[in-house]
C-alpha cells in the first residue's frame, strides 16, 4: 500500500539545507540539550538528597525517644529487682554494630550473638512498660 509512496521518498534527491535552517536547526539542538542538561542536573541533585537524608537520617530522634499513646511506664515493686534500662544509645550502638557486622558478611554466630544482645536490651526496656487499658 505504501510502497510507491516509500519508493518516490527514496528517489528524491537529497539536498543540503540553506545556511539559516543550519542556524535554526543549531539553536534549537541547543535548547534541547541544555533542557537535558538542567533536568539531569535537577534530578541528581534530588537523589543526592534524598540518598543523604535516609543515609544520615532524619535527625537523632529516633522511635524510641517518641512517648508512645498507650503505654505507660510503672514503677517497679521494691521487692522485685528492676532490670537495668538500657539507653537508646546503647541500642543504638548494637544497631550499628550489626549493620557492620552484615557489610563484612560475618559468620552466623557472631550475628546469633549480637541478635541475642538486641533482643535482651529491648526485653530490658519493655519490662517496666505496661499496656493501657482500653
Amino acid at each position: 500500500m505504501h510502497d510507491p509512496l516509500r519508493q518516490h521518498l527514496h528517489d528524491l534527491p537529497d539536498t543540503e539545507p540553506s545556511d539559516a535552517l543550519w542556524t535554526r536547526i543549531d539553536g534549537a539542538r541547543r535548547k534541547q540539550l541544555n533542557r537535558r542538561r538542567g533536568l539531569l542536573a535537577g534530578g541528581a541533585t534530588a537523589c543526592a538528597v534524598a540518598a543523604a537524608t535516609l543515609f544520615f537520617g532524619f535527625g537523632h530522634l529516633t522511635n524510641d525517644d517518641v512517648a508512645r499513646p498507650g503505654m505507660v511506664a510503672t514503677t517497679p515493686s521494691p521487692a522485685s529487682t528492676p532490670a537495668p534500662v538500657a539507653s537508646p544509645e546503647s541500642l543504638h550502638h548494637i544497631d550499628r554494630e550489626l549493620q557492620l557486622a552484615y557489610a563484612r558478611n560475618a559468620d552466623d554466630a557472631e550475628l546469633a550473638s549480637l541478635w541475642a544482645v538486641r533482643r535482651d536490651v529491648l526485653q530490658s526496656r519493655t519490662e517496666n512498660v505496661q499496656p493501657l487499658g482500653i
